[in-house]
């Protein structure tokens, strides 16, 4: 009874073990035994991998790389200026929260599914399993495009290892999607409990549209995010702002809780003053050329994502996107619209001018491949403003030494290792 006591402590504190050193510097007497864990524990681990992707990476990290695409400008946040500037040094405090945080949610995720190869498999623990690796391929995904090439750790391990390259990475994550998909466990999105903060069927196809967007696999992108679009359970809405301030809504195909008792990330403090109601801290604000973005009155995304905010000590322009404890979006439909229309080349206006209706906005006519690339370019900037999107879009479309002034002259766009880590594990400078 003490033993398992002593497991339960130690999966209550699995996030402050993995964080006390480093990621791979785990010592033997802190390691979680599976074999000594049971029905109960497991779903708590599971709990815990939520709860690391939701909290762990930092607050941060959900509007960081809207920063480098030049959609939002620093005021004083000292620890930021280095992504504002595309000028990151590998001793950056918030470069390692972010490593951190997705290697503890795959270290959670990574026990989870050790937990379960000792229980019997049936049906409920089949559907843990495949949210333990959506999950876990979710924290692949962001760290392959955020560092390129990152160590693939399967199963926990206390040895040295090396990177593997940004390839590899993507293709374990659509190996993981695919037995997510393929399974059968994964309950639809309509069965889902408490959808859509738990990961249904459909949040699996959304990732691997993705994916497949960003290993250049237009014909599967366009497959899975058409699938996604016919799919009775999701709609575009005209009401823009209700997408991001209720659950209750048709586009939102997963996400992250974001609530008070689980440690919210409070977002739209990061764009409000202190002297507003919402007592915000001012270290964000949009960039003038996003501000011309949403020049056309008719755009009902415009008030949502920009509007101007009185307080005490003055008036301010502020992004206006999340409030209070928005849910973390991770995935909606109109972004496999977008996914479409990109994928599709010029076949896929009739998913942009669809959009745009959604909109408030008229259809474009048709128009030359280039024209419409711009277009699609332009469309994804403005429906996904600060949703994470613009920094990785300008890479996968060669345009980032164009769109970005910071970035002018730099062949390298992904973050330096964290010094840190690299002090633990010297080896993390070689690949696989």
């Amino acid at each position: 009874m003490k033993q398992k006591i002593y497991h339960l402590l130690a999966i209550s504190s699995l996030s402050f073990t993995v964080a006390s050193c480093s990621w791979l510097d785990l010592e033997p007497g802190t390691a979680i035994s599976p074999d000594v864990l049971g029905q109960q524990e497991v779903e708590q681990l599971l709990t815990g991998t939520y709860r690391s992707l939701q909290n762990n990476p930092g607050r941060d990290t959900w509007v960081l790389f809207d920063m480098r695409g030049e959609n939002l400008i620093n005021t004083y946040l000292s620890g930021s200026n280095d992504f504002v500037n595309n000028d990151i040094p590998s001793s950056n405090s918030t470069l390692l929260t972010m490593w951190k945080g997705y290697y503890k949610a795959i270290f959670n995720a990574n026990t989870t599914l050790a937990t379960l190869s000792t229980l019997e498999k049936n049906a409920e623990n089949g559907y843990i399993e495949s949210q333990a690796r959506f999950l876990r391929a979710y924290a692949y995904y962001c760290l392959a495009t955020r560092w390129d090439g990152v160590p693939i750790l399967k199963s926990n391990t206390q040895e040295k290892v090396k990177r593997d390259r940004q390839d590899a990475v993507f293709k374990f994550v659509n190996e993981e999607l695919e037995y997510c998909i393929e399974s059968g466990y994964l309950k639809s999105f309509a069965e889902t409990s408490d959808a859509p903060f738990y990961v249904s069927l459909e949040a699996a196809q959304a990732l691997k549209a993705r994916l497949a967007l960003a290993m250049n696999d237009k014909a599967e992108a366009t497959a899975l995010a058409e699938k996604l679009i016919q799919n009775s359970s999701f709609s575009l809405s005209d009401d823009y702002d209700n997408i991001f301030n209720s659950t209750n809504n048709s586009e939102v195909i997963f996400s992250f809780r974001n609530s008070t008792s689980e440690g919210a990330q409070n977002l739209y403090a990061l764009f409000t003053t202190y002297d507003s109601p919402m007592k915000g801290s001012w270290f964000l604000c949009p960039s003038p050329e996003s501000e011309q973005m949403f020049n056309d009155p008719a755009d009902r995304r415009k008030e949502t994502c920009i509007t101007t905010l009185q307080s005490t000590s003055g008036t301010y322009v502020i992004m206006n996107k999340f409030r209070d404890y928005t849910p973390l979006i991770v995935s909606r439909i109109a972004e496999m619209y977008l996914i479409s229309a990109e994928a599709q080349g010029l076949k896929g206006l009739d998913r942009l001018n669809e959009l745009r209706r959604h909109r408030g906005l008229p259809d474009l006519r048709p128009i030359s491949k280039e024209e419409y690339q711009r277009a699609v370019a332009l469309e994804r900037r403005k429906e996904l403003y600060c949703e994470g999107f613009l920094f990785f879009d300008l890479i996968r479309t060669g345009k980032i030494d164009e769109e970005v002034e910071s970035m002018k002259g730099k062949t390298d766009y992904y973050l330096p290792l964290p010094e840190s880590e690299v002090q633990y594990n010297p080896a993390l400078n070689e690949y696989n």
